[in-house]
């Protein structure tokens, strides 16, 4: 009899261990399933992540692609226009101001932008000699037809400030503001250049 009491006390005991433990192993079947749960959408992003760097790859490219038809239209636009320029398709829109009576200067300047040769050489050739300190006059003269030929120029004048003032230096006879002849002006600018321009010609022969 007191043994089958003692059976019956120990009964309930069993029962409350049995039922812990289910409730545990319901909690880690749960655990494992979000764990699951985790791996999936874990993969799930780096799948994602994989096909976005892909998409910014591919982005990345195609602005690349982009940047490099955008430089070469505007290298092709500005070569059709330096061809137009030289072509006299596209007419001088910038004027020069006069500094005093200057106008044997200025006559003088726009009649040699206006010949085709001689421009199409400081456009073309020129330009990469720009730096020589020893080509004063011919420095001076190309920042002259470059406004001159300069599209951009909202002003539609130029002053030529600065070849008159190199003018003067290299030779005293149009110093100031006073008139002078424009033969004798062309008589000394194209023997400068002619000179200038030759000295590099030997430069680049040595």
């Amino acid at each position: 009899m007191i043994k089958k009491l003692e059976k019956e006390k120990e009964k309930p005991k069993y029962d409350i261990i049995g039922k812990k433990y289910e409730e545990t192993k319901q909690k880690y079947y749960l655990i494992l399933k979000s764990n699951e749960d985790l791996k999936s959408k874990n993969k799930e992003m780096k799948e994602k992540e994989i096909l976005l760097q892909i998409n910014i790859s591919d982005l990345k490219n195609q602005n690349k692609e982009f940047r490099e038809k955008n430089l070469l239209l505007v290298a092709g636009k500005e070569k059709i226009y330096e061809e137009n320029l030289l072509l006299k398709k596209i007419p001088i829109l910038v004027g020069l101001n006069n500094i005093g009576a200057t106008c044997y200067m200025n006559a003088t300047l726009q009649c040699l932008s206006n010949t085709d040769e001689l421009t199409k050489y400081f456009f073309n050739k020129f330009k990469y000699d720009v730096n020589d300190n020893n080509k004063i006059m011919s420095n001076a003269y190309y920042n002259v037809i470059k406004n001159l030929w300069n599209r951009d120029n909202n002003n539609k004048s130029f002053s030529p400030n600065e070849f008159k003032e190199k003018l003067s230096i290299e030779n005293p006879i149009f110093a100031g503001i006073s008139a002078n002849d424009s033969k004798d002006l062309i008589n000394f600018l194209l023997e400068r250049l002619h000179n200038e321009l030759n000295n590099n010609k030997k430069e680049n022969v040595s």
